[in-house]
């Protein structure tokens, strides 16, 4: 069980890390088109 845990945890870690970088990405790419405003980023 301990080690599918730990993998477990390591999985939440990475998806986490990729949902981080796919915002990131996302708002980049609104400032690129002039965005600025904090409401429309997200959307």
């Amino acid at each position: 069980m301990v080690i599918s845990d730990r993998y477990r945890t390591l999985v939440t870690v990475v998806k986490s890390t990729d949902k981080r970088i796919d915002r990131a990405l996302l708002i980049a790419e609104k400032l690129k088109q002039g965005v600025t405003s904090a409401r429309f980023m997200l959307k």
